[in-house]
C-alpha cells in the first residue's frame, strides 16, 4: 500500500491487499465499502476545525503496522487477559472483534471515519474476562515514524462483567515539516459492574492532523474514570462520547488541553444518558498561548 497515494487506490485494491494479508472476508469487504464512501463523499463541515492545510489525497497510507508498542505483564495471560495487536487478535478472537468493531464509533459517519476504517494497520485488542481485576496499568503507544505521513491506529477494549483495568493510550511523533495525518479510533466496552480507568495522551509533533473518534459504552452499574490530555499536533478534531447505556452506570471525565503557537485543538465530547439512574461528571480545562485556538 505504501507505493500508492490515496488518490491512486481503489476499493478493489484495498480488498485485494486485505485478503493478501490474511484478513477475514468480512473485514476485507468492510474496508472496500469504507473506501468507496471515502472516495465519493465530501469532508464534513466543521466550523471550528481548520483543515485547509490538509490534502488527504496526497497522503501515502501505511502498508503495515508501523508503531504499536504494547507494555503489560504477560503473566496476566494466565488469568485469561488478552492484550495484543489487533491483527494478531483477529486470528484468536475474530467473533468478538467482529461483534464489537465499529459499533461504538461508526465507520460510515463521514469521509474521515470511512478513511480510518479502510486504511488502519496499527491497533490493539484488550480483553479482560469476568471477575478479573488487573492491578497494573496496561499501555499502548502509537508512534508516527519520521519516514511515514499517515497512521490510523485502532484500540478495541472489552471488559466482561465485574472486571477492572487501567488502560493508557498514547500518541506521539516528532515534528513533521509536511502535513501528516493521524486517524485513531478507540472503542471501549465496560460490561456489567466493571471498572475502567482510561487515560488518553496526545502529544503528536507539529504538522500532524489528528482526526479521531473515541467512545466508551458503559453497561449496568459499570464505572469509569476517563482522563483526556491533548498537547500536540497542528490540528486536532476528536469526536468523543461516553454512552451510559446501562442503568446505574457512572463516568467521571476530566480533560486538559494546551494549545500553543498556531495549534487548532478541538474536542467534541458528549455525555449520552441512556440508562436510568446513571451519573456523569465532565470537566475540561483549557490553556491557550500565542495564536493557539481550542474548543
Amino acid at each position: 500500500m505504501n507505493t500508492h497515494t490515496l488518490s491512486e487506490l481503489t476499493s478493489a485494491k484495498i480488498a485485494e491487499m486485505a485478503q493478501a494479508a490474511g484478513e477475514p472476508t468480512w473485514l476485507a469487504e468492510r474496508r472496500a465499502e469504507a473506501w468507496e464512501l471515502f472516495a465519493h463523499s465530501q469532508p464534513p463541515q466543521w466550523r471550528r476545525t481548520d483543515l485547509t492545510g490538509l490534502n488527504p489525497e496526497a497522503i501515502v497510507p501505511p502498508s503495515e503496522a508501523q508503531g504499536t508498542l504494547i507494555q503489560w505483564d504477560e503473566a496476566l495471560a494466565a488469568q485469561g487477559v488478552v492484550f495484543t495487536t489487533l491483527k494478531a487478535a483477529l486470528k484468536t478472537h475474530e467473533a468478538l472483534i467482529r461483534e464489537k468493531m465499529d459499533t461504538a464509533v461508526p465507520w460510515n459517519e463521514h469521509k474521515f471515519s470511512a478513511m480510518r476504517a479502510a486504511l488502519w494497520q496499527d491497533g490493539v485488542f484488550l480483553y479482560v474476562p469476568r471477575n478479573v481485576a488487573v492491578e497494573v496499568p496496561l499501555r499502548v503507544c502509537y508512534t508516527l515514524t519520521d519516514s511515514n505521513r499517515a497512521i490510523f491506529p485502532r484500540s478495541l477494549v472489552v471488559l466482561e462483567a465485574n472486571a477492572s483495568v487501567t488502560f493508557i493510550e498514547e500518541f506521539t511523533s516528532h515534528d513533521h515539516s509536511e502535513s501528516a495525518v493521524a486517524g485513531p479510533v478507540t472503542e471501549l466496552f465496560a460490561g456489567q459492574g466493571s471498572e475502567l480507568r482510561y487515560i488518553s495522551v496526545q502529544h503528536w509533533g507539529d504538522g500532524v492532523y489528528h482526526i479521531g473518534g473515541q467512545e466508551l459504552v458503559l453497561g449496568r452499574d459499570a464505572n469509569s474514570e476517563w482522563t483526556s490530555i491533548n498537547l500536540g499536533a497542528k490540528v486536532q478534531h476528536v469526536e468523543a462520547e461516553a454512552r451510559l447505556e446501562g442503568n446505574g452506570s457512572r463516568v467521571n471525565w476530566l480533560g486538559v488541553t494546551f494549545a500553543d503557537k498556531t495549534q487548532n485543538l478541538v474536542v467534541a465530547p458528549w455525555l449520552r444518558h441512556v440508562g436510568y439512574n446513571a451519573e456523569s461528571f465532565m470537566q475540561f480545562k483549557t490553556v491557550v498561548n500565542g495564536k493557539g485556538y481550542s474548543v
